[in-house]
């Protein structure tokens, strides 16, 4: 059953990835509108491109950091599977805002820079969390808890007048 504390920290952990995401879009979108404004002589026209590029790239961002972060942090070969995906998604986005004939270039790979750097941000944060998770499993404390259980387990076999778990699984291998 999840607990409040469960969802908590999922609330916090997407909260912290999304603010992340959000640092990481403003700053690059600041250098981009910078670009644009220095680059074009038309600011009208700059920024009706910083304000394409905020509208495509904040979603891709968000949805970057959080698919990096679960490719990270999951103990399976994912990135046979992420790194088609990403490429696809690229293309498609890139075919798509092309197509549409509004998106220029600029808007276009700031875009899919936005949901790389995303992307290689997520996994760097959930391959740390997925290595911090393994060493508090396997950590002084978590032996400790784990003992005390098996203890715990054992006293109340006795009670029960049960034999011991250990006795219980050596009368099985003499058994034919």
């Amino acid at each position: 059953m999840v607990s409040i504390g469960d969802l908590l920290l999922s609330l916090w952990l997407t909260g912290a990835l999304f603010l992340i995401s959000l640092v990481v879009f403003g700053v690059c979108f600041a250098a981009f509108r910078f670009i644009a404004n220095t680059t074009l002589a038309q600011n009208e026209r700059a920024r009706a491109l910083a304000q394409r590029g905020a509208g495509a790239g904040l979603p891709l961002a968000a949805t970057g950091i959080i698919a990096g972060f679960l490719t990270g942090a999951s103990r399976e070969a994912a990135v046979d599977a992420l790194v088609p995906a990403v490429l696809t998604l690229a293309g498609g986005v890139v075919v798509y805002l092309i197509g549409r004939g509004r998106i220029r270039g600029p808007v276009v790979g700031f875009v899919l820079m936005m949901f790389s750097l995303n992307v290689m941000l997520g996994v760097g944060l959930g391959s740390k969390a997925r290595e911090k998770h393994e060493e508090l499993s396997e950590s002084l404390v978590a032996l400790k808890a784990e003992a005390n259980r098996e203890l715990g387990i054992q006293q109340y076999r006795k009670s029960l007048n049960l034999p011991p778990l250990a006795a219980k699984e050596a009368a099985k291998q003499d058994e034919p």
